[in-house]
């Protein structure tokens, strides 16, 4: 039946289960993606991994290398952002937020803090209104140059994040997310 199919499909997105699909013919010589055969049994892979093998490799080391070169040469920029938001609101440098990554995994992400300590206290996890009273006057410019996501190269370097993918979310917007927006757990 198609929409259990759909349903089946939906369902095994969400829990980041790969998918085969046994085709008739038709189907079998109507798609150019993602054919294979299992015991002499043509599949069609619905989750086929766009990097595998050598482009993942060079992938991970170009993530590496330039997060590495990146740190060293903002090192200087990194220090100054650390000390003004140290000296000028109280609390810890970093705002590090548990996120969802590669496969459904979680990891704690670093940015400087722009907020003020204990911002999501009353709130829980929402994102920040256009002019939040909670952001402080150097967590404004930084969030405007996008300097609070700095220490996100740390995060690739050990490899929870890249330098170019998707954006790790905050795990009770995923699961609010997969359940509202078609095919959102794809991007794990």
């Amino acid at each position: 039946d198609y929409k259990t199919t759909l349903k089946l499909i939906e369902e095994a997105n969400n829990l980041l289960i790969e998918i085969r699909l046994v085709p008739d013919i038709i189907q079998m010589t109507s798609l150019k993606a993602g054919i294979e055969h299992i015991e002499g049994i043509p599949v069609i892979n619905l989750g086929d991994i766009p990097l595998q093998g050598w482009p993942a490799i060079f992938k991970r080391v170009f993530d590496t290398v330039l997060s590495f070169i990146g740190i060293v040469l903002l090192s200087p920029v990194l220090i100054l952002v650390a000390l003004l938001v140290k000296l000028t609101s109280r609390g810890p440098v970093f705002y590090i937020q548990t996120r969802v990554g590669m496969d459904g995994k979680y990891f704690r992400m670093l940015k400087f803090r722009t907020m003020v300590q204990d911002a999501e206290k009353k709130t829980g996890a929402i994102w920040s209104p256009p002019g939040d009273p909670r952001v402080t006057p150097v967590g404004r410019i930084l969030r405007k140059l996008s300097i609070d996501e700095l220490p996100q190269l740390f995060n690739v370097v050990v490899g929870q994040m890249s330098l170019v993918g998707p954006r790790p979310e905050r795990p009770e917007l995923v699961e609010k997310f997969k359940n509202h927006i078609t095919n959102y757990m794809l991007r794990h």
